[in-house]
């Protein structure tokens, strides 16, 4: 359910950016974009002028026990203005 997961988007620099916590009930999928386009995120706007260089990480917890789930697809664009 995507109402267990808490997803946090982090940068090179190992800046955080909550983007998910633990809403959407017991939908089984969780379908989203965030940023522009997407769902504005006020808390993207903490990784502007990051380093983009190295190695991003998309960390994602099920913070329920019992359950299981798969990561079918992800990506990640960034655009320097």
């Amino acid at each position: 359910y995507i109402g267990d997961l808490q997803i946090h988007l982090v940068s090179p620099t190992g800046k955080s950016a909550l983007l998910h916590n633990r809403t959407g009930g017991s939908t089984d999928q969780l379908v989203q974009r965030w940023g522009r386009g997407g769902v504005e995120h006020p808390e993207l706007n903490q990784l502007a002028g990051d380093e983009v260089r190295g190695e991003w990480k998309l960390v994602i917890k099920d913070l329920a026990s019992q359950d299981g789930g798969a990561l079918q697809d992800v990506e990640l664009i960034l655009r320097h203005w």
